[in-house]
């Protein structure tokens, strides 16, 4: 939960990797209507899974970004997975997803 479009509510963000897509749903609140959630818009990930997401200021312009953690297919019997972040627009909109470097072995989604 964090103001992800600049417009002084809290927005929820869920990440979904149930329906087999990897992608973040961004619910927005109705400004006319707080309290109510406008229909749901869809950020998409690299790789299958989403596995958590965690909304802060990352860059330091007092803007919430969001940043979670994406599994990407197996190296080998080795688990695999990025931190990917969406750094929010001046405007409030959505910025494209950026991803880390990635991490392999063990619990690599810790």
């Amino acid at each position: 939960m964090a103001d992800l479009n600049g417009d002084g509510a809290a927005d929820p963000a869920v990440a979904d990797s149930e329906t087999g897509f990897a992608h973040l749903e961004l619910l927005y609140q109705d400004p006319a209507q707080r309290g109510s959630l406008r229909p749901h818009g869809v950020l998409t990930v690299p790789g299958t899974a989403t596995t958590g997401v965690a909304a802060g200021d990352l860059d330091g312009d007092g803007r919430a970004d969001l940043a979670m953690t994406v599994a990407l297919p197996k190296d080998g019997s080795t688990p695999n997975s990025v931190m990917a972040i969406r750094l929010q627009q001046p405007d409030g909109t959505t910025g494209s997803v950026a991803t880390l470097a990635p991490q392999h072995g063990l619990n690599v989604t810790r």
